[in-house]
C-alpha cells in the first residue's frame, strides 16, 4: 500500500475516532477494509481517489469471485462510502463514486426449525387453568397440526370445523377451498375449546 494513501487513511479513521468514539477494533476493520480497496485500485492502475463507479462494481466483482460473504461485502463497502464522504466534506473531491452503486442484497435468512421439545414447550406453554389458555393451545395446536397460515385460523368459523370427520374447510389465497386434516390432539382441544370456553365468548 503507498504510504500517502495510508496517510489519507489515517486523518479519516483519526476523524472517525474523534468524532464517533469508535474502538481499535473497529478502526483496524475499516483500515483493512480501506487497504483492500487500494490494493484492488492498483490492480487496475488506479488509487483508491480516483476509482470510477464502473471500478467499485469491478471491486464488488471481485469480492463475489473470492467468494466473501454479502455481509462483509457490505462492511467493505461502507468503509468506502464512508470515506469518500468524508473526502467531500472536506472539499477533497466532489464526487462520490458509491452514490449509485446497486449493493449487494443480504437476502432473507430462511428460518430455523423447532426441535421437538422446542414443540412441545411451546404448546404448553399457555396456562390452560384458564380460559384464555385453553383457547390459546386450542390456536396453538390447530396450527401445528394443520399447517393453516394465522390468518386463516383466525378466519374460521364454526360452520368451517367438523370434529366427526376430523378436517377443517378453509378458504386460501384466490378464494381456494381446501379441506385439510386435523391431528387427534388438535381434536381433542378443539372439543374441549367449543365445550367449555366458546359458550363464555359467543354473543348472547
Amino acid at each position: 500500500m503507498d504510504e500517502s494513501m495510508g496517510s489519507v487513511f489515517d486523518a479519516y479513521l483519526d476523524a472517525l475516532y474523534l468524532e464517533r468514539g469508535l474502538s481499535e477494533t473497529t478502526l483496524r476493520a475499516y483500515r483493512s477494509d480501506l487497504e483492500g480497496a487500494g490494493v484492488y485500485a492498483q490492480s487496475v492502475g488506479r488509487t483508491i481517489e480516483t476509482l470510477s463507479d464502473a471500478d467499485i462494481n469491478g471491486f464488488i466483482g471481485s469480492l463475489l469471485s473470492d467468494g466473501l460473504k454479502t455481509t462483509s461485502i457490505q462492511r467493505k463497502l461502507s468503509a468506502l462510502h464512508g470515506f469518500y464522504k468524508y473526502q467531500m466534506r472536506h472539499g477533497q473531491r466532489n464526487h462520490d463514486p458509491m452514490a449509485r452503486i446497486q449493493r449487494p442484497s443480504k437476502g432473507r435468512l430462511l428460518p430455523k426449525t423447532l426441535s421437538e421439545s422446542d414443540i412441545s414447550k411451546l404448546l404448553e406453554a399457555p396456562n390452560t387453568e384458564t380460559q384464555i389458555g385453553i383457547r390459546d393451545r386450542t390456536m396453538l395446536e390447530v396450527l401445528y397440526a394443520s399447517g393453516l397460515r394465522v390468518s386463516e385460523l383466525c378466519r374460521l368459523e364454526r360452520s368451517n370445523i367438523s370434529l366427526e370427520q376430523g378436517v377443517v374447510r378453509v378458504l386460501g389465497k384466490g378464494s381456494k377451498e381446501r379441506l385439510v386434516p386435523l391431528g387427534d390432539a388438535a381434536r381433542a382441544w378443539l372439543q374441549r375449546y367449543l365445550k367449555e370456553v366458546r359458550p363464555e365468548f359467543a354473543d348472547p
